[in-house]
């Protein structure tokens, strides 16, 4: 058996939500530690249902990263957040703990 899930319509911003941490006993939660990679295209065309693939032009399948944010810390109740984020009006990247450009 295979479990699937497509999407049906397709918004113009694409916010994703990794959940990066799991149970571990029966009231305990810890971070999962492996690195993620991803790439600054995402293509969702292959995650979609025939409807949206009969009705959408190719270049509504296209989303462009934006923004990145991770979590620092071991646990689910501590740490912080830091973002990473791609100006597209002048070609720069931020990132948000002050430092600057990077």
């Amino acid at each position: 058996a295979q479990k699937q899930l497509l999407v049906c319509h397709l918004p113009q911003i694409l916010r994703l939500h990794l959940k990066r941490f799991r149970w571990s006993g029966r009231n305990h939660r810890e971070k999962i530690g492996v690195h993620v990679n991803f790439d600054e295209i995402l293509n969702m065309e292959p995650y979609c249902c025939r409807k949206s693939l009969k009705s959408l032009m190719a270049d509504h399948f296209i989303y462009d990263l934006s923004a990145v944010v991770m979590h620092h810390g071991k646990g689910f109740g501590s740490g912080h957040y830091t973002a990473y984020c791609y100006n597209s009006d002048g070609g720069n990247s931020y990132e948000s703990a002050g430092i600057g450009f990077i």
